[in-house]
C-alpha cells in the first residue's frame, strides 16, 4: 500500500513549484535524471566555461543584421587531433549547462570518448543566456526567434567554431533530444554538407495542431506499468470527475481544491485541463523516479486511500499540489511565465502542439469532455496572449511540415530514437523513414528521451544504445566532407513570413 505520507513525500519536486510545468520541458527532464546520478559520473563543473560567439547574426535574412552574443560550451579532452570528429550538442528550449560536455554518464560523452572526438554545445537563441541584444520582448520574438533562424544559427557557429579550432576536414555529428532533436534532424537536412548524420532522440518531427496522441502515450504508460485495471479506475475517476466539473459546487472544491465555483467554460476547461497536466511529466519521465506512472497506478487502486477511485483522485492530487487548481482559475496560467514566453511563442507560431483529452475507446482521459481541441485552444496563450487564431495556428502547422517534411521528411545519415511509451512518439518516425540511408529505433518500455543516458542494464535500452552507436559509428565512417573552411556567414532560404505584432 503506498501510504499518504510516502505520497507527499513523492510529490515534493511538484509542490516545491508555484505552478505546473509546461508539457514539453526537456530542462526539468534532464535535471531529474542527473538528479539520480551520482557526481562522479561528471567532471568537476569549474572545467567548462561559459565562451561567446559574438558573431551571431540577428536576422540570417538580412544581410546587414546586427550581431549578437551567443553562448557555447565545448571539451577537447577526448580530441584525438585533425580528422577525429566533433560532436554538436544542440540545445532546445531551456537554458545551456557547461556539464553537457562533460557528463560522462550520458551516451554522447561516452560515445565520444570512444571516437577520440571533440564535443561542443550551442545554445539556443532566446533561451538561458544566448538573448539577442537583451531584448526579449514579445515583438523581438516574433520577429527572429523561429526554427529557421535557430538552424542558420548553427550553421553560421559550425564556420566559426571550425576556423577558430583548425577543424577543416573533420566529421561532424549532431545530437539533439526532444525539440533539439528535431533541431538535429532539420540541420542535416538543410545543411547536409555541415554534419555527418544526425541522432535525433524523442523528436517530434509531425507538428500538429491537436496533439490528443500525447495523452494516448500516456495511456500507453498506465497500462504498460500497471495493466488494463490501472486504466479502468481512472477512467472511473475521470469520468465521475467529470460530472463534478459539470456541477461546479462544492464538492469540487473540497475534493479537489478548485479554486472557485467553476461556472464559466473557461473556468471548467482550465480546471479538467490542468487535472489532465499533471500526468504530463509523469508520462514523459518514465519510471525511474519516485513520482511516476507506477506509482499512482498503485495509489489508485488501493481502496485504503479513498471509497471510490473519484476519491482517491481527489486525495492524490490534493497531497501533489497543496494551492487551489488551476492558480486563478487558468489552466495556462504558467504561460505568462517570462521563462516559458518563448515556447509558447514557438508552438503558436510553427508548431501547435495542443495538448487536448485523448478521444480513444481504451483511455481514461476521453471523459474530459472541456478539454477538447476547440476548448483548449480558444484559452491558450496562442489566443489570449498572441492572438493566434486557430485557422491561423494550423496554416502555420501546415507550413511548418511543408518546410520539413513532416513524418515523410527525406533526410540521409539520420538516427530516429524513441521510446515506446514517450507521448510524444506518435509525432516522431516510428519506421523506416522515407530515406533509406536513416534509421530508427523504437525502444520498448522506454520514456522520453530516455536514451540520453548510457544503460549499463542489459535489456531494450542497452540494445537500442548499441544501434545508436553503430548508426554514430557508420556516418563517420561514411563522411565524405570537404577539407576546406566553411562560409563565415549563411543566409536560409526564407520560406513564410514570421507575423508581426
Amino acid at each position: 500500500m503506498l501510504t499518504a505520507k510516502l505520497l507527499v513525500a513523492l510529490a515534493l519536486p511538484l509542490v516545491a513549484s508555484s505552478q505546473i510545468a509546461p508539457p514539453f520541458d526537456m530542462q526539468q527532464l534532464r535535471n531529474a535524471k542527473l538528479g539520480n546520478m551520482s557526481i562522479s559520473n561528471r567532471m568537476a563543473e569549474n572545467t567548462v566555461m561559459d565562451l561567446w560567439f559574438t558573431d551571431a547574426i540577428l536576422d540570417h535574412n538580412d544581410p546587414q543584421s546586427r550581431h549578437w552574443r551567443q553562448r557555447y560550451h565545448y571539451n577537447d579532452a577526448y580530441y584525438g587531433g585533425p580528422g577525429s570528429p566533433v560532436f554538436l550538442y544542440i540545445h532546445g528550449e531551456w537554458e545551456a549547462t557547461d556539464y553537457t560536455v562533460t557528463d560522462t554518464g550520458s551516451l554522447m560523452v561516452d560515445l565520444a570518448q570512444k571516437h577520440n572526438a571533440m564535443i561542443v554545445a550551442l545554445e539556443h537563441r532566446y533561451y538561458g543566456d544566448s538573448v539577442p541584444n537583451n531584448d526579449q520582448s514579445e515583438v523581438s520574438m516574433r520577429k527572429y526567434l523561429s526554427s529557421q533562424q535557430a538552424l542558420a544559427d548553427i550553421a553560421t557557429f559550425h564556420a566559426f567554431f571550425t576556423k577558430e579550432h583548425g577543424l577543416q576536414g573533420a566529421p561532424w555529428i549532431s545530437w539533439g533530444y526532444s525539440y533539439a532533436g528535431m533541431l538535429s534532424a532539420w540541420f542535416k537536412l538543410k545543411y547536409p554538407s555541415l554534419v555527418a548524420g544526425a541522432v535525433a532522440s524523442s523528436a517530434p518531427v509531425q507538428a500538429a495542431f491537436d496533439h490528443k496522441a500525447f495523452m494516448e502515450g500516456v495511456t500507453r504508460g498506465l497500462k504498460y506499468n500497471n495493466g488494463q485495471e490501472c486504466l479502468d479506475v481512472f477512467k472511473e475517476a475521470f469520468d465521475d470527475l467529470h460530472d463534478l466539473v459539470v456541477a461546479g459546487g462544492e464538492p469540487l472544491r473540497k475534493q479537489f481544491g478548485a479554486c472557485g465555483p467553476m461556472t464559466s467554460l473557461k473556468d471548467k476547461q482550465a480546471f479538467e485541463w490542468e487535472m489532465m497536466s499533471y500526468f504530463h511529466g509523469m508520462g514523459m519521465t518514465g519510471t525511474d523516479h519516485g513520482y511516476n506512472l507506477y506509482t499512482v497506478c498503485e495509489y489508485m487502486k488501493d481502496s485504503a486511500n479513498g471509497a471510490r477511485p473519484v476519491d482517491r483522485l481527489g486525495k492524490w492530487k490534493r497531497a501533489i499540489y497543496a494551492g487551489c487548481a488551476p492558480p486563478d482559475n487558468n489552466g495556462w496560467s504558467w504561460a505568462a511565465n517570462p521563462e516559458f514566453g518563448q515556447w509558447t511563442w514557438q508552438t503558436c507560431n510553427e508548431f501547435g502542439f495542443l495538448i487536448t483529452a485523448s478521444t480513444g475507446d481504451n483511455t481514461p482521459f476521453n471523459g474530459l469532455k472541456y478539454a477538447s481541441p476547440e476548448n483548449v485552444h480558444k484559452f491558450s496563450p496562442c489566443t489570449t496572449r498572441f492572438h493566434v487564431g486557430a485557422d491561423e495556428l494550423k496554416a502555420n502547422v501546415e507550413a511548418t511540415n511543408a518546410e520539413y517534411g513532416g513524418w515523410d521528411i527525406d533526410v540521409e545519415n539520420v538516427i530516429f530514437t524513441n521510446g515506446a511509451n514517450d507521448p510524444w512518439a506518435g509525432l516522431s518516425v516510428l519506421k523506416q523513414p522515407k530515406n533509406p540511408k536513416s534509421r530508427f529505433v523504437v525502444i520498448e518500455g522506454a520514456a522520453h528521451c530516455e536514451d540520453a543516458y548510457v544503460s549499463h542494464v542489459l535489456g531494450p535500452m542497452k540494445a537500442a544504445q548499441r544501434v545508436i552507436g553503430e548508426a554514430v559509428a557508420d556516418f563517420l565512417k561514411d563522411a565524405t566532407v570537404e577539407a576546406t573552411p566553411q562560409p563565415t556567414t549563411v543566409t536560409p532560404m526564407p520560406t513564410k513570413t514570421t507575423m508581426e505584432p
